[in-house]
């Protein structure tokens, strides 16, 4: 009996959140915790600047997320380089490769999504079956990676759309909650060009409303340090 295929996994990393090295770090996690016997893995690391690109490993050397767009030879085009859906050879699953070609020099753009892609990189990691968006903050648990994945018709582990949005956004979420009979905790919402006030006295705690990880947070104990936090939770 053959052994049983091992299933390929993408796990994203990094990206351009403020919480690019939290990111990094339970990535490495989980990495570690996938049993390679069972999984094989590639790590797509995501730059600070937004682009993609493989991390070298033992099983994927060589191997990249995102790939030559027809520039030239051994060049790329960051602007044009694509994620698409596309089976693989041996399964019938999805795919994160590039360039489908409709004729001679001819792509389809409703089939490509525009992904950044680091220079040089030449060859498509071909398909997974799942993939692991182990991002923090804007650009990874916000929906913005979950609409693409779902775009590109390639299967994710982790909130949808819609709930990754939501839960995101902790205005609108406490709105929801409390709509919804769910006791939440007293708030008062600051938009950009909106006058500072604080309804509460001190202390009170100001927070970004679209980060996690505590990125942004002050206690605030007095009217003379409130517009600095709030200056500091909009940056």
């Amino acid at each position: 009996m053959s052994p049983a295929r091992r299933l390929r996994v993408a796990v994203l990393a990094g990206g351009r959140s403020s919480e690019h090295e939290i990111s990094l770090a339970s990535a490495r996690s989980v990495v570690a915790a996938l049993d390679p016997k069972r999984y094989e893995i590639a790590e797509v690391a995501i730059g600070r600047d937004g682009r993609w690109a493989l991390e070298a490993g033992p099983d994927q050397s060589g191997h990249v997320l995102v790939t030559d767009t027809k520039t030239g030879p051994e060049e790329t085009s960051p602007a044009e380089a694509q994620l698409v859906p596309q089976a693989g050879p041996d399964r019938s699953g999805h795919g994160l490769v590039t360039d489908t070609e409709t004729g001679p020099g001819e792509t389809s753009p409703a089939e490509t999504l525009p992904v950044p892609a680091q220079s040089g990189t030449l060859e498509a990691v071909g398909a997974v079956d799942v993939v692991l968006p182990i991002l923090h903050g804007p650009f990874g648990e916000d929906g913005t990676v979950q609409g693409l994945l779902e775009l590109a018709d390639v299967p994710y582990v982790g909130a949808g759309v819609a709930a990754s949005a939501l839960a995101m956004d902790k205005d609108l979420f406490k709105k929801v909650m409390r709509d919804s009979g769910i006791p939440v905790a007293a708030h008062h919402a600051i938009r950009l060009g909106d006058a500072i006030e604080n309804p509460f006295g001190y202390p009170v705690f100001v927070k970004p409303a679209r980060l996690g990880s505590s990125v942004g947070i002050t206690k605030v104990h007095g009217e003379d340090e409130l517009e600095a936090a709030v200056e500091l939770a909009f940056r």
